[in-house]
Order: structure tokens, then C-alpha cells, then sequence
């Protein structure tokens, strides 16, 4: 019953990574038109990202901690609440682009403009991405009783992150092209749909156990570094890769290629790293301060020689290689762009676990 259990946890969860990415690239085609720019829409997603995860990670997911909560019925209560807001946010955008444009024709552009369709698209996506935040440490309190803490964020988060990159690829490459934002948000909802019925059913087995103060889980968890001091570096570094992000999108894309392909390689390959940089400082264990800050470094001087190398790099590299087919200039643009950005993801996947 654990195996099962614990295979169908992956299930779902890797199914509700590769959903949630769907989303973002839908959300950051649709956000275009609200912001009235594609770096502003790229911006406003992964703040929303980012931040609503962060929030939805630290505030819900202690609803698990609580005794007497299911963890996997919760996750599937967790993936239907995605479904409906996200359904909500396709529906809801179209409705404020008329109250923008009238913003704009009454006050003209302007930096409090840019401010307000930036803060309206963030909070557009707020119920969502908190939603979203929420999952995985739902997922890994309902393993923690079998597998430890440890053991299940290290596996739990792999498998979201490929999830994650599966969906990146999947959406930007094959179904943003060929159906559309409408055909491809449908593909993360069936996903997403999937996902709570892999979890609902885990939920109505004995592997839902009620949650209880376990006191070899909460020790463990106590065992866990959350120095003030590490919640900086890891404050800074992401505020970092954030800004690059959205500078490496924007060089990545030219008259010939839409920003789907830009966005999608640039996710994949910051995802890809992150869950290397993350298998490689579990196998570690610990990094010490003197590791951290190599990799520090290492971020510092590869952040912007990634930025140079994409924008003069790559178009170097396709004046001397003319590919035959437009096949070939997508792969000869967006493979070398993805392991160039591939350092950055690992070194920033390393700090992660500190």
C-alpha cells in the first residue's frame, strides 16, 4: 500500500508541475494584451509565480501540519481550487482590458499606468499561484510519515520540477504554435483535472492516514536550516535570477520565432538546473559557507556573460551556420541558448536546499 501510495503522490504531482506551467505560458501570452508589453506580462507572471507560490508554500502548507488533516484529500481540494481560479483568470482578463484601455485614453501612457496594469495583472493571478504554492508541502507531509521529510522533499520536488519542464516544453513548442492559448490552457486544466484524481483516490485508501505530532518527523524538521541569514541568500539569489529571466527571454526572441519558444527555453532550462543544482546538494548533504559562496560567485560573473552570450553569441553563431529548414534555425537557436543558461539554473538549484 506505501509503494502505491507513494508512486501515485509522484503521479500527481509531476502532472500538476507540468499543468501549472501550461498555465504560466498561457498567462504570460494573455497578460501581453492587459500589459501592453510581452517583458511586462513575462514580469508580472513570474512575480505572481513566484510570489504566490511563496506565499501559498508557507501560509496553506501548514494547514497540513495541523493534527487531524488529510494531506491527499487536501491536494486534490487544492488542484480543483487551481482549476476554478485559473478557468477564472481566462475569463476574468478579457473583461479588464476595456478598463485599461480607458485608463490609458483618460490619463495616457505613463509610468502610473505601467504600475497599474503591472499590480492588476499580479493580483490576476494571485488565488492560483497561492493555490499552487500550497501543493508541494501538502504532498510531502502526507509522505513524511513513511518516507521522512527529507527523503520526500528531495524526491517529491524532482518530480514536480520535471513535470514543470515537460509542461514548459510541451506548451511552448507543440501547443501554443498549433491550438492556440485556448486549445493549450485546456490541456493544463485535463492535467490539472487528473492530478486531483490521482489524489482523491490515494485520499479514500488507508495511506491517508490523520495527521499526527509525529515526533521523529518533527525533530526531523527541526534538524532543517532556516537561519535568517539563508533566507537572505536565497532572497537575493532569486531576486536575481527573476531579473535575468526576464532579460534572457527578451534576447532570445526574434522577428522569425514568437516568444512562446523564448519563454519556453528559458523556463526549461532554469528549471532543468535547478532540480541538477538540487540533486547534487542533496547527494552532498550540507554545503558549507565556503561552497556557498563559490557558487555565489560563480552566479555573479555567469549572469551577465549569459546575457552577452545570448544576445551577440547567438546571432555570431547563426551567421555562420545557415540551417536549411526552419527546424533547424529553432534548434540551432534555442538548444545552444539552453545549456548556455543551464550553469545559472544549477548553481542557483545547489543553494536551494541550504
Amino acid at each position: 500500500m506505501r509503494s502505491r501510495v507513494w508512486l501515485s503522490a509522484h503521479i500527481a504531482l509531476f502532472l500538476s508541475g507540468a499543468a501549472g506551467l501550461v498555465y504560466q505560458l498561457v498567462w504570460i501570452r494573455r497578460l501581453s494584451f492587459l500589459t501592453g508589453s510581452g517583458s511586462y506580462a513575462l514580469a508580472a507572471t513570474l512575480v505572481a509565480f513566484m510570489g504566490g507560490m511563496g506565499i501559498g508554500g508557507w501560509w496553506l502548507g501548514q494547514c497540513a501540519d495541523r493534527p487531524g488533516a488529510r494531506p491527499f484529500r487536501t491536494y486534490a481540494l487544492l488542484q480543483g481550487g487551481i482549476l476554478l481560479s485559473a478557468a477564472a483568470t481566462f475569463l476574468i482578463q478579457p473583461l479588464l482590458t476595456p478598463v485599461f484601455t480607458g485608463l490609458y485614453q483618460a490619463f495616457g501612457p505613463g509610468i502610473l499606468l505601467t504600475l497599474i496594469r503591472f499590480i492588476g495583472a499580479v493580483l490576476l493571478l494571485g488565488v492560483p499561484t497561492v493555490l499552487m504554492g500550497a501543493t508541494l508541502p501538502v504532498m510531502v507531509r502526507g509522505v513524511a510519515e513513511q518516507r521522512g521529510v527529507i527523503s520526500g522533499v528531495a524526491s517529491l520536488y524532482s518530480i514536480n520540477t520535471l513535470g514543470g519542464i515537460a509542461g514548459v516544453l510541451l506548451s511552448g513548442f507543440i501547443l501554443m504554435p498549433t491550438i492556440g492559448a485556448g486549445g493549450t490552457f485546456l490541456t493544463g486544466s485535463v492535467l490539472t483535472v487528473i492530478a486531483s484524481l490521482v489524489s482523491l483516490g490515494i485520499s479514500k485508501s488507508p495511506g491517508d492516514i490523520q495527521m499526527k505530532r509525529d515526533v521523529s518527523v518533527t525533530a526531523e524538521m527541526k534538524e532543517l536550516p532556516g537561519s535568517s541569514h539563508w533566507l537572505l541568500v536565497a532572497l537575493l539569489v532569486g531576486t536575481a535570477m527573476l531579473a535575468s529571466e526576464v532579460l534572457w527571454s527578451r534576447s532570445l526572441v526574434t522577428g522569425l520565432f514568437n516568444n512562446s519558444y523564448a519563454v519556453a527555453t528559458m523556463l526549461a532550462a532554469v528549471l532543468a538546473g535547478i532540480a541538477v543544482g538540487s540533486w547534487i546538494a542533496a547527494s552532498r548533504k550540507t554545503l558549507n559557507p565556503s561552497t556557498v559562496l563559490g557558487l555565489l560567485l560563480i552566479l555573479a560573473v555567469w549572469l551577465p556573460v549569459t546575457g552577452l552570450l545570448l544576445r551577440e553569441g547567438l546571432p555570431l553563431l547563426e551567421r555562420s551556420i545557415e540551417p536549411g529548414s526552419l527546424a533547424g534555425s529553432l534548434l540551432l537557436r534555442y538548444l545552444p541558448a539552453f545549456f548556455v543558461l543551464l550553469p545559472a539554473g544549477i548553481a542557483s538549484g545547489m543553494l536551494f536546499p541550504v
